[in-house]
Order: structure tokens, then sequence, then C-alpha cells
């Protein structure tokens, strides 16, 4: 019987000369380089250009590539317009390209991309949302959702964690800057009692789950294809080889490091079919009609903003906060290096606020309610010292020996007036 042997590597988009030069001057990222070329590719196709390398030596009009370009793209979203536009400007500008700063700020102003914004409708959920969506959810996504909304990673950060980047003793979890957005600096964060009892208990379904996952998963399927393994279809699933053997369980468990198994696109999935399950208002979807594909309000991202909105509304040090969801500048994170102790000492103070079926009651708004009420004790304090003040200089008075004698001759003249009036009435 032949084994049916497949190869799964994605189809890469084509690389030329001129473009790969030109990324390799400007970026070291592959995500950056990936990005940059989709959008040089798309630029020629709309100018009907079919090999780059020529581009240069044709002596076209490049005013009216740039603009044909812009004219292609202006019913897309403003920040995708952006990126584009800032691409090929750059690629045009490093390979000797003079067009006049007036035509690109021309196609900036006409599509309004000075300050070029995603335009996506999105709603943060509360801690009592989270819960009502992730009723729904089995032991994997609870424990996936409950571990993002307690350490405030993006998704595509949290997917890439190996169970030698978390201490589930001191709950902290280390990225390294290898897997961290901008892939600049590491960063430190932390997650609640609650995500420590659930990835306790998903440690241990992991490995029958990578066991079936390996032979269904499109995702892990490229990765091992990649590596030089193969693939035998056989019913549903596919078996694994590797030099035309069968590879063993124990083998592929250890093949997959990572926490979470999957990918982004699965993990989206999974959290879409949450929100359905859930209802309404959780499946509404984004009405924006640039949108290419429809959005949900309630999309996976805003866990991201449930961390931080969730700190927002508590007395936490935001400094500290900022700091362990990577919501400041590099030139910042440069010269703040807070002591990583400080930083669990804050995370542990106030994460009751970001703990879903352990939820604390929602304090939304009653802490600006308390800071109105330290006011007006804070005033109403002033106002006590400054009448105590007022009494303690009045008995100073009082025990003077000059006013007391004064006083004295006052109260004694007035009642000789008042006895001598007396007298007068008298028949």
């Amino acid at each position: 019987m032949k084994v049916l042997v497949i190869n799964l590597t994605r189809k890469e988009i084509p690389k030329y000369e001129i473009i790969e030069k030109f990324l390799k001057r400007i970026t070291k990222s592959n995500k950056t380089r990936m990005a940059y070329r989709s959008h040089l590719m798309y630029f020629f196709k709309t100018i009907d250009v079919d090999n780059p390398n020529n581009y240069l030596k044709s002596k076209r009009n490049y005013v009216k590539d740039i603009w044909d370009l812009a004219y292609s793209i202006e019913n897309r979203p403003t920040k995708t317009q952006s990126a584009i536009i800032s691409c090929v400007k750059k690629f045009l500008t490093r390979n000797g390209v003079e067009i006049k700063e007036m035509e690109w700020e021309d196609i900036r102003t006409r599509s309004n991309l000075g300050r070029a914004r995603a335009i996506t409708e999105k709603v943060i959920p509360t801690a009592n949302q989270l819960k009502q969506i992730l009723q729904h959810g089995n032991l994997k996504s609870k424990t996936l959702f409950i571990f993002m909304a307690a350490n405030g990673c993006r998704i595509e950060e949290t997917l890439l964690l190996t169970w030698d980047n978390i201490d589930l003793e001191t709950r902290r979890v280390h990225l390294p800057a290898s897997i961290t957005k901008k892939r600049v600096w590491e960063r430190d964060t932390f997650f609640t009692v609650e995500a420590k009892e659930y990835l306790e208990a998903w440690k241990k379904e992991r490995d029958a789950y990578i066991t079936h996952g390996f032979k269904k998963s499109r995702f892990v399927r490229n990765q091992l294809a990649k590596q030089g393994y193969e693939f035998k279809k056989k019913g549903r699933t596919w078996e694994i080889l590797k030099d035309g053997k069968e590879v063993p369980i124990e083998e592929m468990i250890k093949l997959e490091k990572r926490i979470f198994p999957f990918s982004v696109d699965n993990a989206s999935k999974t959290w879409n079919g949450l929100l359905e399950k859930a209802g309404a208002p959780f499946n509404d979807k984004d009405n924006n009609q640039k949108l290419k594909y429809p959005r949900y309000k309630y999309h996976i991202h805003t866990i991201r903003g449930f961390w931080f909105t969730s700190f927002a509304n508590t007395e936490a040090n935001q400094n500290h906060i900022n700091k362990i969801g990577a919501h400041e500048s590099e030139l910042k994170a440069a010269y703040t290096d807070f002591p990583i102790n400080k930083l669990k000492e804050t995370y542990d103070k106030y994460c009751g606020c970001v703990s879903i079926f352990e939820s604390q009651p929602d304090l939304t708004g009653v802490h600006e309610e308390l800071k109105n009420k330290e006011v007006q004790i804070s005033t109403m304090q002033q106002e006590i010292h400054n009448l105590r003040n007022q009494i303690s200089g009045f008995q100073n008075v009082l025990e003077d020996p000059e006013f007391r004698n004064k006083l004295n001759e006052m109260l004694a003249l007035t009642w000789e007036k008042y006895m001598k009036m007396k007298e007068k009435k008298k028949p």
C-alpha cells in the first residue's frame, strides 16, 4: 500500500531582488518584512508590473503610479491605506525615485490619513460579562481566556508561551523579547490564583489534546512539515511520519512545548463561537462597511482592554500597571526600571479586579464617589480646625487678667444700673 505524502508548506509570496534588498536594509523583523513584501506586491500588481526588478529601468510615470495605488485602496480602512502608502513611499525613496512631497501630502489629505486610526467598533467587557461568555466554554477555552484576562498579554504573545516561561508557584510570566509585539523589550507579568488553578487542570489534559490535535491541526502540520516530517491520510486524521516511520505519541508530545498548542486563528474561532453561544449583545457585529470581514464588537483583543480598564478603576499605581502591560514608550521603558517585587506587590494587591469566576463586586464608579467623599471630609476637617482655632483664641482672651478685670468692672456697673432701675419701679 502506497503512503500518501503531502507537502503542506504554505505557498510563499514571490521574492524579487529589488524588494529583498530594500527589506534587508530597513528591518530585521520577519513579520514586518512579510507585511512590506505584501504591500509592495500589491502595488506592482495594481500598476500591472509583472517583474518588479525591471520597474526602475522602465522610466514610468511614478506620480501616476502612486495615484493609481491611492485610488485602488481609497475604500479600505484608513490605517491600512496609511501603511501601504508609507511602505511604497519608503521603497521609492530608498531607490532614488524623487516625488514631490506635495503629491504624498495630497494623497494623505484626500483620504484623511493625517491621523489614521483603527476604525473598528469595540466594547470592553466587564468581569461579569466575561463570566457570561466563558460559562459556555470547556476547560481549554476557559483556561486560555481566564489566563489572558489575568495577565494582560496579547493573544499572539500568549500562544507562544511555553511552560518554561511561567512559574506556577509565584504566578509569574516571563515574556522573552522574541515573542513580544515589537521584539525589543522582554517583560514580566503575573496571573491570579484562579488562573493558576485552571492552568494546573489544563496541564493534566494537555497531552491528550496534543495527541489528538497533532493529527488534525493544519497549523501544526505546517510547522512540522518545515522540520522534515511527512503525513499520511488515515480516515479523517493524519499519521505523522519521520524517515518513513510513524512518530510515537511520546515524541509528538515532546515536539510541542507551547502551553496552548494551537494557532491564533483557532483561538479567535473559539472565542467567536463563545460569543455566538452567549448571544446578544455579545455576538453583535461591527457595522463598519470598510471592513473586509465582519468583526465582533467584543472581539478577542478586548480581553486585553478588560485587563487595563479593570486596573484603571482601582487605586493601583498606573505606572506599574503600564509597565506590566507594556503600555509605555520605548524611551520611557529605557529610563524606568521598577523592581519586580514592587510590580508583583501592586499586582497582588489589586488583582481581584481581573478574576472572572471569583470576581469581586463591580466597583465601577465607586472609587470616584469615594474621592468626592474624601474631598468633603477634608473640607469639613478644615472647617473644624478653623473653629478650634477661634475657640482657642477666645479662651486665651478670657484668661487674660486685664481683660477679666475690665469684664468684671463692666458686669458690676451693669448690675448696679439694673438694681437702680428696679428700685425706681417700686411703688
